[in-house]
């Protein structure tokens, strides 16, 4: 083959379309009646930004069910203990100023408690010190005395 015959058998391109027929053209393509258009693809997209909306939704449950609520066991335990509002309120500021991670540490021994009341208490001042250090004295002996069951 030589290359007249190839030339002859590849005729040149077509010239291209000016502007308005090129912008013509790709109207055509993408409002026709084809499987692919414009609404499609908007339905399209809708439809994955849903779905990925969804999940996202569904992930974020999943870990704030699994997440610690410290708050929640504390109240729970401070009413299986009997403790009042005045007396979470103290164990929640105690906790707090010191830079504890929840109140329920101070729950952990009688030690613990005195500990930090008596820290907390010295920073409270003078005239309230004594009565920090009075209400976890009747907080320890109530929580933690040993009674015995048998009388």
């Amino acid at each position: 083959m030589t290359w007249l015959t190839l030339a002859q058998a590849n005729p040149p391109p077509a010239q291209r379309p000016d502007r308005d027929e090129y912008l013509r053209q790709m109207s055509d393509h993408f409002s026709g009646s084809g499987l692919f258009n414009a609404t499609s693809a908007l339905i399209a997209i809708g439809l994955l930004l849903t779905v990925a909306g969804l999940w996202v939704a569904w992930r974020r449950r999943q870990t704030r069910e699994r997440r610690s609520h410290p708050a929640a066991v504390f109240k729970t335990i401070a009413n299986q203990l009997g403790l009042g509002a005045v007396d979470r309120w103290r164990l929640r500021r105690i906790a707090k100023a010191e830079s504890l991670p929840t109140p329920l540490t101070l729950l952990l021994s009688p030690a613990t408690l005195t500990h930090h009341t008596r820290a907390y208490a010295a920073k409270a001042g003078a005239g309230q010190s004594r009565q920090w250090i009075q209400w976890a004295d009747r907080l320890n002996k109530r929580l933690f005395s040993k009674s015995d069951p048998a009388g």
